[in-house]
């Protein structure tokens, strides 16, 4: 089992939390809080102070990482012996090249 490393820091009703991914940081009182993970994921969690129980929802990434955005934003490969693309015109390709009904 590898090594992990967690350092937390608090004020008043924040926390910093400091790992090998970065610093993250949370707001809450015991029990509930809300934050953001070293990675940029927002979180909330609930739990039972004193137990160390407690239930995370990380809710989705309103940005992307520069590699998910180029990869949404990459050209799409064209399928072979047709350089117009997929579809040309009203039928697919396919009909339009005579290859089946």
């Amino acid at each position: 089992m590898p090594w992990r490393f967690r350092r937390f820091f608090g004020f008043g009703p924040f926390r910093w939390s400091l790992n090998k991914t970065g610093i993250g940081w949370s707001i809450g009182i015991p029990g509930i809080r809300y934050g953001i993970s070293p990675t940029g994921q927002r979180h909330i969690s609930i739990g039972i102070p004193g137990t160390g129980l407690y239930w995370v929802k990380y809710f989705t990434a309103a940005r992307f990482s520069r590699q998910a955005q180029q990869q949404i934003n990459a050209p799409k490969p064209s399928l072979p012996g047709n350089s117009s693309g997929p579809t040309t015109g009203r039928f697919p390709w396919w009909k339009q090249k005579g290859l089946g009904d």
